[in-house]
C-alpha cells in the first residue's frame, strides 16, 4: 500500500514545476484573461501529469456488466430524481443528480483556444422510454476484481458508459470528453480518437470557436452520427427570440449536422433576464420542431431556474455547472433533482482552480488532496479516476477535458471499480463551498460584448 501511495504521490510531485509555470503564466495574463478562462469554464489544464492537469481525462472505458437489464448491453440507466445504484453503491446524497461544463467567449478573442468538447454514448437502437428507478442494488454496474499493476494502467479496456435518462425520455451517456483550450488541429484529433475509442458524448459551444472541428472529428471517427450525442450552447450575445434561432442555424452549419442532441443556454444573464427568457422560448421551439432532442441550461442557480420555469413552463433537462470535490454544489444538485433536471459537471477535476487560482503561489487542486491520493493508492488508480468515479456514483455527468489519447483513455477507465460509502463521504467532506469559476450573477453582455462570428 505504501509503495502504491508513493507511486501516485510521485506522479503528482513530478508535475509541480509545470503547475507553478501555469500559475505564473496566469498572473502575467492578468485579471481579464482569468475572467475569460473562468467564463469559458474549462476543466483540466494542459499540464500532462498523472494527478494534475491533463489528468482530467479518463482511461479507456471498460466494459460494464449490467445486471437485470438487457435492453442496452453495457449501459445502466438512471432515472432523474431517483436514487442511483452504481456498483451497488447509492449516491451519498441518496439522489440522482449530475454535473456540468463551462462556457466561452468569442469575437475578437482567439476563440480557437476557447474549446470544450465532450463525447457521450447514445444507443439509438433501443427505445427511448424512460428507465425505471435504479433503487435496486441488483440492477447496478458490476465491478470486476480490482486490477493489478501501476496506478491507472489497465489492459483490455472496452469503451462504454452508463446512461442517464433525461426527463423527456432521451438517454444521455453519463461520461463525456472535452478538449478545452486546444487548437483546431488538436480538437479534430481528440474528438475523432475519443469517438473511435468509445466515447459517445461531445460537448462544445458556439463561443468555443470549435464547432467545425467537433463535426469534423466525428466524421473522421468512422462512427455513425446517430451513435454520437452532440451538445452545443447558445452564447449570451445571441440571446433574444430571433437572434437565438439564427445562432442555432449557424451552429448546425458549422457542425455539419441537421440536429443536435442537447442545446444549452450558456449562462444566465441576471441583469437582462428578459433576454434569457426570450432565448429559452426560442430554444423550446427548436425542441418542439425536433431540431434539438433535448434542451437545458448552464450555470443557473435555483432562483434562475425557478424564474425560467415559471415564466415559460419549460423545464431544462440538464443544468451544467462548475462541480468538483472542492465545490460540490449539494444545494444546487438538490434543486435540480427537485425539478427532474440532471446535473452535469464542468471542471469535474477542479482544473478551473489551476487556470484561475485564488493564490497563484498555492495551487489548491483536488487532484493533490491527501484524501484523494490515499484513495488512488488504495484502488491502484490515478487521482483523476477516483474523482470521476465519485461523480458517477453521485449520479452526476462529468465531462473532463483532454487532447491526449492516453489521457482520454485513462479518464474512461472508471467502470471496473467502486468507492465505498465511507470513501464517498470522505470526498464529500473536501467541499469548501467556494467556486473557482465566474459567479453567474456577474455575467452580462457589457462584461463580455463579443459576438460569435461565422
Amino acid at each position: 500500500m505504501a509503495e502504491q501511495h508513493d507511486a501516485v504521490q510521485a506522479q503528482v510531485v513530478e508535475q509541480g514545476q509545470q503547475v507553478a509555470e501555469v500559475a505564473v503564466a496566469g498572473v502575467v495574463v492578468g485579471a481579464v484573461g482569468f475572467a475569460l478562462a473562468a467564463l469559458v469554464g474549462g476543466d483540466d489544464p494542459p499540464l500532462g501529469a498523472d494527478g494534475l492537469g491533463e489528468m482530467g481525462e479518463d482511461r479507456a472505458l471498460r466494459q460494464v456488466a449490467v445486471q437485470g437489464d438487457q435492453r442496452a448491453a453495457g449501459a445502466a440507466e438512471v432515472e432523474v430524481g431517483q436514487p442511483a445504484a452504481v456498483d451497488g453503491q447509492l449516491g451519498a446524497d441518496g439522489g440522482a443528480v449530475h454535473g456540468a461544463l463551462p462556457l466561452g467567449v468569442v469575437g475578437e478573442l482567439n476563440t480557437s483556444q476557447l474549446l470544450s468538447i465532450w463525447s457521450i454514448h447514445l444507443d439509438k437502437t433501443h427505445s427511448m422510454q424512460s428507465a425505471r428507478p435504479c433503487d435496486d442494488p441488483s440492477i447496478a454496474l458490476r465491478a470486476p476484481a480490482a486490477p493489478t499493476g501501476p496506478p491507472g494502467q489497465h489492459p483490455g479496456m472496452a469503451a462504454t458508459s452508463p446512461y442517464l435518462t433525461l426527463h423527456n425520455g432521451v438517454r444521455m451517456p453519463a461520461l463525456g470528453l472535452g478538449v478545452y483550450q486546444s487548437s483546431p488541429e488538436e480538437t479534430v484529433r481528440a474528438v475523432s480518437s475519443a469517438v473511435a475509442a468509445g466515447y459517445r458524448l461531445v460537448d462544445t459551444a458556439a463561443a468555443y470557436g470549435n464547432e467545425r472541428q467537433v463535426g469534423e472529428g466525428i466524421r473522421r471517427s468512422g462512427v455513425d452520427r446517430d451513435e454520437v450525442f452532440v451538445t452545443t450552447k447558445l452564447w449570451i450575445g445571441d440571446y433574444g427570440q430571433d437572434a437565438a434561432l439564427r445562432a442555432f442555424d449557424l451552429s448546425l452549419r458549422k457542425l455539419g449536422l441537421d440536429h443536435v442532441d442537447l442545446y444549452l443556454l450558456h449562462w444566465p444573464v441576471p441583469g437582462d433576464f428578459d433576454a434569457t427568457v426570450a432565448a429559452w422560448r426560442s430554444v423550446g421551439k427548436l425542441l418542439a420542431e425536433g431540431r434539438a432532442r433535448a434542451i437545458g441550461v448552464c450555470n443557473h442557480n435555483p432562483a434562475h431556474l425557478r424564474e425560467l420555469i415559471d415564466r415559460t413552463g419549460l423545464v431544462p433537462a440538464v443544468n451544467q455547472v462548475e462541480l468538483h470535490p472542492h465545490f460540490n454544489q449539494r444545494e444546487l444538485r438538490a434543486a435540480n433533482a427537485a425539478h427532474g433536471i440532471i446535473t452535469q459537471s464542468w471542471s469535474p477535476l477542479g482544473g478551473v482552480k489551476v487556470y484561475w487560482p485564488s493564490d497563484p503561489d498555492h495551487i489548491d487542486s483536488p487532484l493533490r488532496t491527501p484524501a484523494i491520493l490515499d484513495l488512488a493508492a488504495r484502488h491502484s488508480r490515478t487521482p483523476a479516476q477516483v474523482i470521476l468515479r465519485w461523480h458517477l456514483q453521485h449520479g452526476l455527468s462529468p465531462i473532463p477535458k483532454s487532447v491526449r489519447e492516453s489521457r482520454i483513455a485513462e479518464n474512461a477507465a472508471i467502470f471496473d471499480f467502486s468507492l465505498t460509502t465511507d470513501e464517498m463521504a470522505a470526498i464529500d467532506a473536501l467541499d469548501t463551498g467556494s467556486r473557482a469559476g465566474l459567479d453567474p450573477e456577474l455575467v452580462d453582455t457589457a462584461m463580455f460584448p463579443q459576438q460569435v462570428g461565422e
